[in-house]
Formats: structure tokens, sequence, C-alpha cells
């Protein structure tokens, strides 16, 4: 980092025509919403005000998350992906007005990830896809806050369950096998009378399907 307000990406291989990373436009409200180099054209302007203490504060400190999980071997791929949907989440924050400091963060993340739940009720898909994207920042949140409980636990947001394909050979299998457990365990007590159960061995099972067994 060449300096405490360039939260550039350095460390980072890119390809020929890719755009270097850069967390700069959480320094601004309002900048996260335009692509990297548009941002990036509209921050070097010298008439720009500088950015708030506070907002510089939380922006370093989600810059030198992220740092450190590429430092520590995270795949650049993964970085990618939560450095987008940060960015996305920053340009929803300051389209509802939302201050972006340390204090409030956790208060705006949660009422992020109400509006996407609301935005995505009775979608499967779209509310996995919510889930995904506020559990990449719910990790950045814990971990830049050292929170002992986790955010995501306060979210209306929850990992949601595939649905059972019923319609799959295997499962018409199982099923099969189960009716014809049921049936031969109902045969089963059939065959075994009172009488029987206290009588003299063998005892003759005899079974729907023709078979009878002496046990």
């Amino acid at each position: 980092m060449k300096s405490q307000e360039d939260l550039t990406f350095y460390n980072v291989d890119y390809g020929r025509m890719e755009t270097p990373w850069s967390l700069n436009s959480l320094l601004y409200r309002g900048l996260s919403a335009l692509p990297v180099d548009e941002a990036t054209k509209v921050i070097s302007d010298v008439r720009r005000d500088p950015p708030s203490a506070k907002r510089s504060a939380l922006a370093l400190r989600l810059f030198e998350y992220l740092q450190g999980e590429l430092t520590s071997g995270r795949s650049p791929k993964t970085i990618k992906g939560t450095y987008q949907v940060l960015r996305a989440f920053y340009a929803w924050a300051d389209d509802t007005d939302r201050t972006m400091t340390a204090d409030t963060i956790e208060k705006a993340f949660l009422d992020w990830t109400d509006w996407m739940f609301e935005k995505s009720r009775g979608d499967h898909s779209a509310l996995e896809n919510a889930f995904a994207r506020a559990t990449r920042i719910a990790s950045m949140i814990d971990g830049t806050l050292g929170r002992d409980r986790r955010i995501m636990s306060l979210s209306r947001l929850r990992k949601m369950r595939t649905p059972k394909n019923w319609g799959k050979s295997s499962e018409k299998v199982n099923i099969e096998s189960v009716f014809k457990m049921g049936a031969a365990l109902t045969d089963i007590c059939n065959s075994l009378s009172v009488e029987k159960i206290h009588g003299g061995l063998p005892a003759l099972l005899n079974f729907r399907t023709g078979e009878t067994i002496e046990h």
C-alpha cells in the first residue's frame, strides 16, 4: 500500500487488460456504485474534499483484512468475489444514506440483509444468492471488529435447504424398498398369532408373495 488512503491491491497478478482492484471508492460517499476505473478518475480530482476520518478508518481496516486473507493464501478468486460484494454493499449503503464507520457498519449490514431478504422473499434461488453475498461481508465484519458472536446469526437470512427431487431414480428405488420392507413386516405380524408365539417351533411365516418360511 503506497499510502494510508491508497487502498489498491498491488500484490495481485492481474490480467493484461484487468483493472487493478481498489477499495478507494469506499472512502467517498456515492463512488462504490461506479466501475473502479471511473471511480478512480473521480477520486483523482484534486478539488474533491478529503474523506472523513471515521469513514477512512473503517475502509482501511476492511482493506487490511482482505490483504491479510491474500497473504494467508486465500484464493484470489475468492477475495475478488468478496471485494466486489463489499463495493456493492457500500453502494447500497450510500444510496440509502447510511453512515459507514466502525460504529455503524453492523447496523448497516443488518439493514442490508433485511433489504435483500424482503427483495428475495419467495424466490429460493435469490435467497440462496443473498445468503452467499451476506456471509462474505459478515465474515469481514466479524474479523475486522473482532466480534465474539457472528453477526450473521442476527440476520434473517438463513442457509437454504436444497429440496429433495423425489423424481430421481435413486429415490424411487429407496421408496420401493421401504414399501417392500413394510409389507414384509406386516405379513410377519399377521403370521404370528398369540398361539403361534407361545406354541412350539417351527412357526410358519406366510408372505403375500406366496412364500412360506419356517422359523
